[in-house]
């Protein structure tokens, strides 16, 4: 930047100069280790590309002229690090919002959401990318797998459904971007999910005699209704398993694993009407058994890591629609739900009677 005093370069010395200040306490010595590129953001534009490698407290103790006098650095790039350096000081974990400058942001939103609701991975920093980490780490959810918590299994890999959180907590932004097997789509639906649970605890401490159980939201009410039916004297009918365990399930699927699933499903358990052989889905597709059999093993992965608690609170159902001696025809469809959600092991999905 130019060596001439003009108000405008007059600003940003005092600018920069009151928020040294408050950087150089000690309360902010941990991050004075830290590259200027750790509060930088995918979608930042005009950045100090020369200044990013450099720690944050070398750059608190360069005088703001020779900063200024940086090859490359001008007017436009140096109002960028007074941003950085105001992102440093609010330890920026969220996203951004609108300020003076649309493109970039110090003070952010609570939300990394854009404006329809879904994800955005460019605004993710290292700063969030950290703080989402500690917030797993703080509160124990290092086994949770990434599956169970994504808000729908489609927009992830299979492979990684199982993948538990403890296999990012050491892994920087960078580091995880640059991982051959991590391309965009991978890389955004390991951040949502991090986001989600930083969004969900990141306020939120620890206790000594209580524990935090994240459980996808169709779960709850499904144990709820299990755990009151089995332990009362109601006579429960397939209605009831039905409109409390059935339909909630099968929407379940639709979102995991779309509608084609959805549908075969809903026609095998007969929820509409007469439940339909494997037989009868497959000359109605015009496809072999074994691709409807391949298609309907999908209910079973998804339940594995959404709600694998499931297949014991199917067994405590299973007892109380046996001790009420529910008809055998009821039983069969019981069974048939039981089997196409946690089949037995080495077999795929059980033809029940009716098949």
């Amino acid at each position: 930047m130019a060596n001439v005093q003009t108000a405008a370069s007059l600003m940003l010395a005092s600018n920069f100069t009151h928020i040294r200040d408050i950087l150089l306490d000690e309360q902010f010595q941990s991050r004075w280790d830290k590259p200027l590129a750790y509060w930088t953001l995918p979608n930042d534009r005009r950045l100090p590309i020369a200044l990013l490698g450099r720690p944050l407290g070398e750059i608190l103790k360069t005088p703001f002229e020779q900063l200024a006098a940086t090859p490359g650095i001008g007017e436009k790039k140096i109002k960028t690090l007074l941003i950085l350096l105001q992102r440093a000081q609010n330890e920026v974990t969220v996203a951004q919002e609108e300020s003076e400058d649309p493109e970039m942001s110090a003070t952010p939103n609570l939300s990394c959401l854009d404006e329809n609701g879904i994800f955005d991975p460019t605004v993710v920093s290292e700063a969030m990318w950290a703080d989402w980490r500690e917030t797993v780490k703080r509160h124990d959810m290092l086994d949770y797998a990434l599956g169970r918590l994504t808000p729908t299994l489609q927009e992830m890999p299979t492979v990684i459904w199982h993948t538990p959180l403890s296999n990012y907590l050491d892994v920087s932004l960078a580091e995880m971007r640059a991982l051959k097997t991590h391309g965009e789509k991978r890389v955004r639906v390991v951040l949502e999910v991090f986001y989600l649970v930083h969004r969900l605890l990141g306020k939120s401490q620890p206790s000594d005699h209580l524990e935090v159980r994240l459980v996808p939201q169709f779960v709850q009410p499904i144990e709820n209704w299990i755990r009151q039916s089995v332990s009362g004297d109601v006579i429960l009918t397939l209605d009831d398993v039905r409109q409390n365990v059935i339909i909630p399930l099968l929407d379940q699927v639709k979102l995991d694993a779309g509608i084609a699933v959805y549908l075969l499903a809903q026609e095998r358990l007969g929820v509409n009407g007469t439940p339909m052989s494997v037989r009868a889905q497959s000359r109605r597709l015009g496809v072999t058994r074994a691709r409807v059999y391949q298609l309907l093993d999908e209910c079973a992965k998804i339940m594995e890591v959404r709600w694998p608690e499931g297949k014991m609170m199917f067994r405590e159902l299973e007892r109380k629609l046996e001790k009420q001696r529910m008809s055998e025809d009821n039983l069969i469809i019981f069974d048939s739900m039981r089997d196409l959600y946690y089949p037995k092991p080495q077999t795929n999905f059980v033809a029940p009677a009716f098949a």
